[in-house]
């Protein structure tokens, strides 16, 4: 298993003071799988599929806003610059 070598807490972004905060994590690890997928034991066993999107390549704006916010909230705690 890929275990985490070393990870710190980044921040928190609050989209509703009550019902969703999301945690950002600095993680050093071993090399990950570029994309995975995760059969759910629920909801009639639905497939999600997963992928690493790099923060050095732009979000493209069919991405919804709340997934805007937090890739600018990651590039802005790794310090990269905008146009990057």
């Amino acid at each position: 298993h890929n275990r985490p070598h070393h990870y710190h807490h980044a921040g928190i972004i609050k989209y509703d003071p009550i019902l969703e905060r999301w945690h950002f994590f600095v993680v050093q690890t071993d090399p990950l799988p570029d994309s995975w997928q995760h059969k759910c034991a629920d909801d009639d066993g639905q497939l999600f599929g997963f992928f690493w999107h790099s923060v050095q390549q732009a979000l493209a704006n069919s991405f919804q806003r709340r997934y805007q916010t937090a890739f600018h909230f990651i590039r802005d705690r790794l310090a990269l610059p905008a146009g990057a």
